[in-house]
């Protein structure tokens, strides 16, 4: 008998959403769910149990795990704007501000956040929002002249990272007093000197 419940769970999913493994796979995006994702006003998901509202958890969860890995695979051109071109900077800007959107509108509906944020071990309501915008921040940088158009894309990744849970070891972080440094350098910054700065391990890159 447990043995053709087990096989009925493996085929149907678990009763609750987050404890369904299969949830990912059978989450469907109706179109009354793609229209509030388009929406820019608040609103408020109610419904019986059982109706997915515990899964929008994990739909947003999924936004950060979409953020990271885009973050890691675009980390070649983000990392070297000035080695991109009008159309390869336009790509990425465009895929940064999706993600930016895309954590805004699924946090928006989220029901309760402030609560079950914390039950879900999800960052504030309020950085979700200031990670959204260091996706923003980072795609406008791309298309920056500044001297300090580095050091200003590796503090809003690392401040994005941080927020959403993205780990970067300790000999790749800048430390934030360094960022800050280089940028206030920058203002008096001789515009053909080399752009130098260090890691944690001490190490100075030259750009």
């Amino acid at each position: 008998m447990d043995d053709n419940l087990g096989d009925i769970r493996s085929r149907l999913g678990e009763a609750r959403a987050e404890k369904d493994a299969l949830l990912d796979s059978a989450f469907i995006q109706t179109p009354e769910y793609q229209a509030l994702l388009q929406q820019r006003s608040g609103y408020v998901v109610v419904g019986r149990r059982g109706t997915g509202k515990s899964a929008l958890f994990r739909e947003l969860k999924l936004a950060f795990a979409e953020v990271s890995e885009s973050l890691l695979i675009n980390a070649p051109f983000i990392y070297s704007p000035s080695a991109l071109n009008d159309e390869q900077k336009k790509i990425v800007h465009e895929r940064l501000l999706s993600l930016s959107g895309l954590l805004s509108a699924k946090l928006m509906l989220v029901p309760a956040y402030a609560l079950w944020g914390r039950v879900f071990f999800l960052p504030k309501k309020h950085k979700v929002y200031e990670a959204a915008q260091n996706l923003i921040a980072i795609g406008n940088w791309l298309h920056s002249t500044s001297d300090a158009t580095l050091e200003h894309i590796i503090k809003n990744v690392q401040e994005a990272s941080d927020i959403l849970g993205i780990y970067i070891p300790p000999h790749s972080r800048i430390s934030e007093d360094l960022l800050n440094a280089a940028i206030q350098r920058s203002f008096g910054r001789n515009p053909v000197a080399p752009k130098t700065i260090e890691n944690n391990r001490g190490q100075t890159t030259i750009f």
